[in-house]
């Protein structure tokens, strides 16, 4: 068993936000890395990739395993170029396995420039050894480091947060998590799109119907149930920052309603609404699985399609065929405190086989998991390898960014259709929110680990316990 790292190392983790699903994923393994592994980890947003250069860090830290945008992709070839390892995580990685996927993204190279892919179960970690074998011993199982913080941090009240929005008139809250149905919109979006479409027989047009249902079961029990606040969020991943456009998708037609609540972006957690509902509705949406790692409540989807190739996660919930099915659901659980079908032997069994397929671990301690191959990584450095070069491609964003920041104006610069598309660079230029984030969740990450003895002997025998790399029966 390899010793804990202890020599003072500095990375860099770049990011595209300061908020929303990849921050949540990284945050607890920063966290993790500081405390245990004598690292220091600055954040950086991704258009400052120069900055490694400048500031020669020992290692860096790219999301979503790399090739979450095309200039992730571009940081890890600039860092391999330079013998700086990287580490990154997966930030979807419950895909379906019954498709063609492309776990690799913007990486037309094919190639694995981070130190390890940290797949969040065997299912896809078998899926992707079997598919690149010659790489496959890079592929490693450290179950899903976001899925962690539901077992380790506190979330808001629906008090706090129906006073936050001034809708303290309802008592009765239904959060729907919103499938990428925007993508329909843009070249790029009908690219990622392209799988589920090639699955159906009417191809675009399906996602396009599935949209109108899913808007149209919402609408029916918005229409029914107006005591009831609908919290209706926006998928992160919908729309891509700079891209200008009217958005569309299956909530943005429904947001006139006094009963309605739509948030878009990463202006709340997922996490936070879970916390508030009293039901998470879905189309097709992982959060279902972080709704029964947080408690009991009920799950629905709405679409009971049989040829709807997707992951298992529906087998776990409730499936609507329309609104008026989804709203005796509704009726059920506030009249009876339950909804009877939810409580099924069957449900619950399948359940813990999704979650176990899924995020592979829901003890909290899957970011504990990535910093095992963290480590490995860490003890492999040697500052005397690197090379650091210049990039004109990064620097002279670097430049741009930095000579136009102090003439930027919002409000003046969203006018102009070639500059507003930069407009959230220079909103996010500093990932102000992260420090914030930081402070709110060190006493609860302190809380758990004291909890679990997780100092470092208690660590390392977490590691060295042979279960806790294993998947759970």
């Amino acid at each position: 068993m390899e010793k804990l790292n202890k020599k003072p190392l500095r990375g860099i983790c770049f990011m595209q936000e300061d908020k929303g699903r990849d921050t949540e994923i990284v945050l607890p393994i920063v966290y993790g890395a500081e405390k245990f592994l004598n690292c220091k980890i600055d954040f950086r947003l991704k258009w400052n990739a120069h900055l490694i250069y400048k500031e020669k860090p020992d290692f860096v830290i790219i999301p979503a395993n790399c090739i979450g945008s095309r200039m992730y992709h571009d940081i890890a070839k600039y860092c391999h170029r330079q013998n700086i390892k990287i580490f990154s995580f997966i930030s979807e990685g419950n895909f379906n396995d019954k498709i063609e996927y492309n776990y690799f993204g913007f990486n037309n190279d094919k190639v694995f420039y981070q130190e390890y892919v940290c797949s969040w179960s065997e299912r896809t970690q078998k899926y992707m050894q079997e598919r690149s074998p010659e790489q496959a011993d890079k592929i490693v199982l450290t179950g899903a480091s976001g899925f962690d913080r539901f077992n380790i941090y506190k979330f808001t009240s629906k008090a706090d947060f129906l006073k936050k929005y001034n809708k303290t008139q309802f008592k009765k809250v239904i959060t729907y998590a919103g499938w990428a149905f925007g993508k329909l919109q843009y070249q790029q979006g009908l690219d990622e799109l392209k799988p589920f479409a090639e699955n159906q027989a009417t191809g675009y047009e399906w996602i396009e119907e599935q949209r109108q249902k899913v808007r149209d079961s919402l609408r029916y029990v918005i229409e029914h149930n107006p005591d009831i606040l609908f919290v209706l969020k926006q998928h992160p991943a919908e729309y891509y920052p700079g891209l200008t456009l009217e958005q569309r998708n299956e909530m943005s037609e429904l947001t006139h309603y006094e009963n309605v609540l739509y948030i878009q972006g990463h202006t709340e957690g997922i996490h936070d609404l879970i916390s508030v509902a009293d039901i998470l509705l879905g189309f097709e949406s992982t959060s279902a699985i972080e709704t029964w790692v947080m408690g009991d409540k009920p799950t629905i989807f709405l679409n009971d399609e049989p040829d709807f190739t997707r992951v298992d996660i529906y087998k776990g919930c409730l499936l609507a065929k329309d609104g008026k099915q989804l709203n005796d659901y509704i009726t059920a659980f506030y009249e009876n405190g339950r909804i009877e079908e939810f409580e099924s032997e069957q449900l619950k069994k399948a359940q813990a086989e999704i979650i176990r397929n899924s995020i592979g671990f829901k003890d909290g301690k899957n970011h504990l998991r990535h910093l095992f191959y963290l480590n490995k990584m860490l003890n492999k450095i040697d500052r005397s390898e690197i090379n650091y070069q210049r990039d004109s491609y990064f620097q002279s964003l670097y430049l741009f960014f930095k000579l136009m920041k102090p003439v930027y104006k919002a409000n003046i610069t969203s006018k102009l259709p070639w500059f507003s598309k930069f407009n959230w660079v220079f909103e996010r230029y500093k990932l102000e929110n992260i420090a914030k984030l930081r402070k709110e969740y060190a006493p609860y990450m302190e809380e758990f680990y004291k909890k679990e003895n997780l100092d470092d002997k208690g660590l390392l025998t977490f590691w060295e316990n042979e279960e806790c790399l294993k998947p759970q029966q």
